[in-house]
């Protein structure tokens, strides 16, 4: 069925009519059409996707199909790990795709459309993800000129930072082009593993292929080509699992940890705020938030671990991690030296508290806790908060009242909170028992930096499983239907 063409003004007029640019001007998109016309190398083979979509349209009415419309869906499995697999509770940008192995796919259906195809019956090309002009086709805003991009030859990336650059203040553009080009690497790395298994030694697994071979064989099915991904692959559940039991190692040698520290990064950080342009937003710069955090870190892990400033420790690890919630964070686990170690009640009251400083006495240590220390109101008055569930807090807040510090044989002490300590916080006044437990000296890097001393040998394993538990997924459905 024929198409029909449009000339460049009709098709600025349409754009500009589009309710997603009601408030750019038409001479802008002129002079923008007229610009990728004169100098990007690719816009002579573009064929409009607007022309794409009416002809398939067109098809499917022809053949008395109905246009099948895909959304998607979160689904809460109660069988899957609960500390990985929970819905998102803030706006962020990811990658969805489909793959039983969890494997990002090499191929991912991108196609070219030509405007005269050789076989009328295939009217489109499949692109490969690794060819260097597919991010000059997909982000053409990004890439003007139609420059080449990434290739699995190339290095590294380096973005020159001027007065004017289209990637650094694309926004949510720019994010997107992030996650689909680290999308990219991952999917050639595991290729690369995929396609060079014999470099990788593999042989020496004989016995793990042979047990496959026999567990196929009793199912009565073919065994199928079996791919063995190496520890060194960052971030997959091996690695994951020997990180695991290098950190336990550790402390079997030092001794059980005395402290678990959990350093989330502050988006109102002055070195965050003050290199962002009027119209940007933190999350528009995920770069210069994991740097900044990079930064801090390196200078807390030194004052715990070099420095001395507040405890003396003999061994210690951590994991970064970045989760559904945006904002990257970090989990420390130390082993404090003998004379430092937490033997009393009174010892923990001068490391950790869990109450509201006074406003007159220390007023910037009371905005910091009020602001980044107070856990959100939840409970009855607020059942749709992000810790609720089953009309339950899963941080078991808020606390009770505690005189002083007790001990807990099953998780962490309970911490002293006395009444009388309140602050007026998010809309309500809240009191010492929504208070998260902090170290005073260490809330000099301005940020949300839980501290608990650890005294329970029965979470041990726990804690080791839950720092070394892996990114963060969700379960999701694509059915077809109306919305």
């Amino acid at each position: 069925m024929p198409t029909l063409r449009i000339d460049s003004s009709q098709a600025t007029e349409i754009r500009v009519n589009h309710p997603a640019n009601e408030q750019c001007h038409i001479r802008i998109l002129v002079q923008i059409e007229s610009f990728f016309r004169q100098h990007n190398r690719l816009s002579d083979t573009y064929r409009m996707l607007r022309e794409v979509e009416s002809r398939v349209i067109a098809e499917s009415n022809e053949e008395g199909e109905d246009v099948v419309v895909v959304y998607m869906v979160f689904r809460r499995d109660r069988h899957s790990d609960q500390r990985r697999y929970n819905a998102s509770t803030a706006n962020g940008i990811a990658m969805v795709f489909v793959n039983s192995y969890g494997e990002p796919p090499l191929e991912r259906g991108i196609r070219v459309h030509p405007l005269n195809p050789e076989n009328p019956q295939q009217p489109f090309i499949n692109i490969n993800i690794l060819i260097p002009n597919l991010d000059p086709m997909a982000y053409p805003i990004l890439f003007p000129y139609g420059e080449p991009c990434w290739q699995p030859n190339w290095r590294s990336f380096t973005a020159v930072i001027d007065d004017f650059n289209q990637i650094i203040i694309a926004g949510k553009l720019r994010q997107q082009w992030i996650v689909d080009s680290y999308f990219q690497i991952e999917a050639n790395n595991l290729n690369f593993i995929r396609t060079h298994q014999q470099q990788l030694r593999t042989e020496l697994y004989q016995g793990l292929a042979d047990h496959l071979e026999n567990v196929a064989q009793n199912a009565s099915v073919k065994a199928g080509i079996s791919v063995l991904l190496p520890s060194s692959f960052e971030g997959s559940p091996r690695n994951m699992r020997v990180r695991c039991a290098e950190a336990m190692s550790i402390f079997a040698k030092y001794g059980a940890l005395d402290l678990f520290i959990t350093f989330t990064a502050n988006p109102k950080w002055p070195e965050i705020t003050e290199n962002l342009r009027p119209s940007e937003q933190t999350t528009d710069h995920p770069d210069l938030l994991a740097r900044v955090l990079n930064l801090k870190l390196k200078s807390l892990i030194d004052d715990l671990t070099v420095h001395g400033a507040v405890v003396k420790s003999i061994a210690h690890v951590y994991t970064i991690e970045f989760e559904k919630r945006v904002l990257p964070h970090t989990h420390i686990l130390i082993v404090l030296r003998a004379d430092y170690k937490f033997s009393t009640s009174e010892r923990k009251d001068k490391f950790v508290f869990a109450e509201i400083p006074s406003s007159i006495e220390n007023l910037r240590l009371h905005e910091i806790v009020t602001k980044c220390l107070m856990h959100a109101p939840c409970g009855i008055d607020n059942s749709g908060a992000p810790c609720m569930e089953a009309d339950q807090c899963k941080k078991i807040f808020p606390k009770e009242f505690q005189t002083e510090t007790a001990m807990n044989v099953s998780g962490y002490p309970l911490y002293r909170r006395r009444p009388g300590g309140t602050a007026f916080v998010r809309g309500r006044e809240m009191a010492n028992i929504f208070v998260v437990p902090y170290n005073p000296y260490l809330l000099k890097y301005n940020a949300h930096i839980n501290v608990e001393a650890f005294t329970s040998l029965r979470a041990v394993k726990y804690i080791y499983n839950y720092i070394y538990k892996g990114f963060d997924c969700a379960n999701m459905v694509l059915p077809a239907g109306q919305v």
